[in-house]
């Protein structure tokens, strides 16, 4: 793959450099900081998350696409966390890959320049370059849809201690059907919101939040009127006040219940006003 990446991108008028790992790369970055960065996850040596993060260390500006499979797509979430500007998933097309690094390219030098020029901050750019905002919607991605639920409920259950292995298939169908308006933070909302109303080792339908439940699968769980993070911050305050219900006012069982620290959740009840001012930490 990489000797064919190297004749396709020499061919479309690209200097390239190839490495066959992450060490080997890292020494060609130094020699010769390049503009763009492609790399696999799985390699020889130090692994492909690892190389993301000294390369960011080293350029935060630097956009890297991540070439990736299915079976690695765990992974390739975090990669995406770690600042990677973009994935593409195995097999690909050429052109597909083509496109992939001239958005990259496009839109660093796009940013730079108006870096440069005054009219965009210095540190939005970098906190805008480890976020990618170039995905399509997931209500256009559904098949991503199972595999970040699934990815979520795996990160929760060991964040609250729980033994939930699985979404039952009518949930799965309700997830895969909404439109997702505020796109992968909602979902991870809402799949930890469920998390903490279901008993047992399947996250059910019956688990899932009311408003999605009932919904029509073109509405939004709060409607499109509001901000993002105004949703964002109503859906944590109703899972809050479902977790502190559930534990019957029970600070450290309902922190346990949202997988958060018991600092963290003082803040939060207190915040949301489901508790006066300064009993947070009662």
């Amino acid at each position: 793959m990489r000797e064919l990446l190297t004749i396709l991108l020499r061919k479309s008028g690209h200097q390239v450099a190839a490495a066959s790992s992450g060490d080997e790369a890292l020494g060609l970055v130094a020699k010769a900081p390049p503009d763009l960065v492609i790399t696999d996850l799985k390699m020889p040596g130090i692994s492909g998350l690892e190389l993301i993060s000294r390369l960011k260390t080293l350029d935060p500006d630097r956009p890297i696409i991540v070439i990736t499979a299915f079976s690695t797509w765990d992974s390739t979430v975090e990669a995406m966390r770690r600042g990677a500007y973009d994935y593409v998933k195995k097999p690909f097309d050429n052109e597909e890959i083509r496109e992939a690094v001239e958005r990259a390219l496009r839109r660093r030098r796009i940013l730079a320049e108006e870096v440069r020029a005054g009219r965009f901050r210095g540190d939005l750019f970098f906190r805008l370059n480890v976020i990618p905002i170039t995905l399509p919607p997931l209500r256009a991605r559904e098949g991503d849809i199972p595999l970040l639920a699934g990815y979520f409920v795996r990160k929760y259950a060991a964040a609250m201690g729980r033994e939930i292995t699985a979404i039952a298939p009518a949930a799965q169908a309700k997830l895969e059907r909404y439109r997702w308006p505020c796109n992968v933070r909602e979902l991870e909302n809402v799949i930890q919101q469920a998390m903490v109303f279901c008993e047992g080792k399947v996250l059910r339908a019956e688990d899932l939040p009311a408003p999605l439940r009932q919904a029509s699968p073109e509405m939004p769980v709060l409607g499109d009127d509001r901000s993002l993070t105004e949703i964002l911050e109503e859906l944590e305050r109703q899972l809050v006040i479902a977790a502190y219900q559930k534990a019957n006012g029970v600070k450290a069982e309902t922190a346990r219940l949202l997988g958060i620290k018991p600092s963290a959740l003082y803040y939060k009840l207190e915040k949301y006003g489901i508790v006066a001012p300064g009993e947070g930490a009662d």
